[in-house]
């Protein structure tokens, strides 16, 4: 069965001296859960003159006990979620 995981909050800090970006997502630090990233990507499309449309996915390696890890993919599309509009 595959859990949904909408996702409500993402931060991610990139540092040059890192070797994978320090993410967040919704409260979850992946560093201190040792959560393994891996893939993110964030499409941003905003050249057709329309609402601006979002799509992020975070791929990621769970470890559900010592031997086990668990891989998990997150996908979501966000529409004009990201630009306030006056």
């Amino acid at each position: 069965m595959n859990e949904i995981i909408p996702i409500k909050s993402l931060e991610i800090k990139i540092d040059k001296n890192s070797k994978a970006p320090h993410v967040v997502l919704n409260g979850v630090d992946f560093i201190n859960e040792k959560i393994g990233l891996r893939g993110l990507q964030i499409v941003w499309e905003t050249n057709k003159g329309e609402i601006p449309e979002g799509i992020i996915r975070l791929d990621l390696f769970q470890r559900e006990d010592s031997k086990c890890f668990r891989e998990i993919s997150i996908s979501q599309s966000f529409e004009g979620g990201f630009i306030k509009r006056e």
